[in-house]
């Protein structure tokens, strides 16, 4: 599933439950920056016939049939019948009585199997993506929804990842947006609804993405100044895993952020004891890797607390420096070679050409 199809799910279902709800018109947001990068299609599943070619047909014809709302799932949690492919999420219709679901359908040209369609532009690299949703079921009642205790969330997340490699503080609050710099100012449009009266998804969302970006640039290879490279393998097993933990946390976040509704700032009820979490996490690593973590409690939400997913990056590590005494016996020889040499080079400096190609495959060998 593509990171933007996600991403035009969340501002679908978030956008889409307030013009269901009456709280917004279209007028307010069908420009929403997000839904330039695909064309939005509703089909129905036997057969493929479509039944709308816009989303906003698709909201208003809800809309006129009682929709109540909308709210997004991970597919893994829906019953088998529901779930093709169960990494995907699918957006849920609800109506008084039942509720629909609209899963992610590719649509695919047979004539692109051909070997002659080589020879021929792909549409998919100039003409923008297509998003398509099937109504693959309906039935009667709905799929709960957790309702978010925003605070807990937050402390859930720092007390998990904080331990082995500590976040940031939260930012302040500022509406979090995609990036739309190259969008119109009247196309900017958060990927969530304004709420002051509840920042904590839109800088949750911001914090993660950020760590998220941090993540990827210290596991990067190329990144020779990150400590990540001169870590032991215990060390490197720690930092793949919280690369992998912080990935749920991102899709978490996401689900829950999607299917909010108190955007006026609603109270969310008293705290629960415990966080149900809606992504499962990534199986713990064995005790051996990781008895030196602490896994005490951390300080309040606002000062340690906490950005999805690709999927997380497991990152490749380049070994701990133990051929360094090679290295420096192999610079050694190379600067005993051009010192000898250096009669010779003066007198023919076309020699050096060699030289210095072989010193060139030499360091291109060791990287």
């Amino acid at each position: 599933m593509s990171e933007g199809l996600l991403l035009r799910q969340m501002a679908l279902a978030a956008y889409g439950t307030q013009y269901l709800r009456g709280e917004l018109e279209l007028e307010d947001w069908y420009r929403h920056g997000a839904f330039w990068k695909a064309r939005c299609e509703f089909r129905a599943a036997p057969g493929g016939r479509l039944l709308a070619d816009d989303f906003a047909l698709w909201l208003g014809h809800l809309r006129e049939r009682g929709a109540l709302r909308l709210s997004l799932h991970a597919a893994a949690g829906l019953p088998d019948r529901a779930a093709p492919r169960r990494e995907e999420c699918h957006l849920i219709v609800h109506f008084p009585d039942r509720h629909q679901t609209w899963a992610p359908a590719g649509e695919h040209a047979q004539w692109r199997d051909d070997n002659a369609a080589a020879r021929f532009p792909d549409s998919r690299y100039y003409a923008g993506a297509l998003d398509c949703h099937c109504l693959i079921g309906e039935a009667t009642g709905a799929p709960e929804i957790a309702v978010t205790h925003w605070k807990t969330l937050a402390q859930a997340i720092a007390t998990d990842l904080n331990p082995v490699r500590p976040i940031a503080p939260l930012p302040p609050y500022a509406p979090y947006h995609e990036d739309d710099d190259a969008l119109p100012a009247w196309a900017r449009l958060p990927l969530l609804p304004k709420s002051p009266r509840l920042p904590l998804p839109h800088q949750l969302l911001a914090l993660l993405e950020r760590e998220r970006a941090r993540f990827c640039n210290d596991a990067n290879m190329k990144n020779d100044s990150s400590p990540y490279q001169h870590m032991d393998q215990d060390q490197a097993d720690a930092f793949d895993d919280w690369g992998r933990r912080l990935d749920c946390w991102i899709a978490e976040l996401r689900l829950r952020a999607a299917n909010e509704t108190r955007w006026g700032g609603a109270d969310a009820g008293a705290a629960p004891a415990t966080l149900e979490r809606l992504v499962a996490p990534p199986a713990p690593r064995p005790l051996a890797a990781t008895s030196g973590n602490d896994t005490s409690d951390t300080d309040t939400p606002g000062a340690a607390m906490p950005e999805t997913g690709a999927a997380s990056t497991t990152a490749q590590r380049k070994d701990s420096p133990a051929g360094t005494p090679g290295l420096l016996l192999a610079c050694l020889v190379m600067t005993l070679l051009v010192l000898a040499s250096a009669h010779i080079l003066a007198a023919s400096p076309w020699l050096a050409l060699p030289l210095a190609l072989l010193i060139f495959i030499f360091l291109k060998y060791r990287r």
